[in-house]
């Protein structure tokens, strides 16, 4: 099947965002009825029950969402952060290579012969 949202638009949708703010909202108005004796032990415990299924829920959609497969720019995303990595694991290494290549170059340029310059004493 295709998919037509990427794993990051569905995390950082403005559905997932809003379902959190609700949950959230309601949690603090709970707490907060608690605090000031107007929610009942039942009223209390039933919230508990009903936050319990919610949080069940969301889990396993995320893990849905995460363990579907990926769409095209889902893989290019990743091709590219395994690609971004590669690429500064090698950078320092490459930057190393150049200054020594400049250096002999350098070398060079003064008149003097790599081949015959004692580097080390």
């Amino acid at each position: 099947m295709q998919h037509v949202y990427t794993t990051d638009q569905l995390r950082d949708s403005e559905h997932f965002r809003r379902i959190h703010a609700i949950c959230e909202k309601i949690g603090d108005d709970v707490l907060n009825w608690c605090r000031n004796g107007k929610l009942s032990e039942e009223g209390a415990r039933t919230y508990d029950m009903e936050r319990q299924k919610v949080k069940r829920n969301l889990a396993v959609l995320h893990k849905e969402i995460l363990e579907r497969d990926p769409t095209p720019v889902d893989n290019l995303a990743n091709f590219l952060n395994i690609f971004w990595e590669v690429i500064m694991k090698v950078l320092p290494v490459i930057e190393t290579l150049l200054k020594i290549g400049a250096a002999f170059q350098g070398l060079k340029l003064l008149g003097n012969p790599v081949g015959n310059q004692k580097l080390l004493p």
